[in-house]
């Protein structure tokens, strides 16, 4: 692997946390905000959040990285990066897989 493929592979990574990172805000902070302002909604959520609190951080991981890889490989939303000589729209795709034949 080529340092050039090494950045490139980087760049998708990054890119997939940054918009976990970002769709977690924008569903975290609103729901946050509705569940402080209204006891009934508070009442109704406290013991699925509970549950889930209870749920070690890293217990998920590993269905994440499971539905991560599950969602991308049936992802028809573009990256910006060139990777596999098929256009889509105006842009390239980038593999999923570490091969040329992960294209789609």
């Amino acid at each position: 692997m080529g340092h050039a493929e090494l950045y490139e592979h980087v760049a998708v990574s990054l890119k997939r946390i940054l918009v976990g990172l970002v769709l977690a805000l924008l569903v975290g902070v609103p729901l946050g905000l509705l569940v402080g302002s209204y006891r009934r909604l508070d009442a109704a959520t406290t013991p699925a959040f509970q549950f889930l609190r209870m749920i070690s951080p890293l217990s998920w991981m590993p269905v994440v990285v499971m539905l991560m890889g599950w969602v991308m490989r049936r992802s028809t939303s573009c990256w910006r990066l060139p990777r596999c000589g098929r256009s889509c729209s105006t842009r390239r795709r980038v593999c999923v897989s570490s091969t040329r034949a992960g294209c789609s």
